[in-house]
């Protein structure tokens, strides 16, 4: 018998409860101390597939929860990818570590560490 998973955006009592105790019973939102009206946010939003562990839901004031809205692209993936592409690498350091990756492959490969 195969066991299927269910995708539920349902989060279990045990992730509720570490998300409130990690929040300290208050809003997540930097700068709110909000105690009332709280809800449980996924950060990945779970049509995007996010999942309903501890480290994607977070605890938010209704107020905060609606201000956000559907901003997780802007948030965290556009400005996340641009900081990357921003600061170009020197092409002297892409050599080096060229040479640290061989290096390290010779290294394990002598230690009977080497898978191929």
């Amino acid at each position: 018998q195969k066991e299927v998973y269910v995708h539920s955006r349902y989060i279990p009592l045990r992730v509720q409860e570490l998300v409130v105790n990690r929040s300290g019973h208050k809003c997540e939102m930097p700068g709110c101390e909000a105690r009332h009206h709280l809800e449980f946010d996924h950060i990945i939003p779970w049509i995007k597939g996010g999942s309903s562990e501890e480290y994607n839901v977070k605890l938010l004031c209704r107020k905060c929860n609606r201000k956000k809205g559907q901003k997780f692209e802007d948030e965290y993936l556009v400005k996340s990818i641009s900081e990357h592409i921003s600061k170009p690498v020197e092409i002297k350091i892409v050599y080096l570590i060229i040479e640290f990756v061989k290096l390290s492959h010779n290294l394990f490969k002598e230690e009977g560490r080497y898978f191929s």
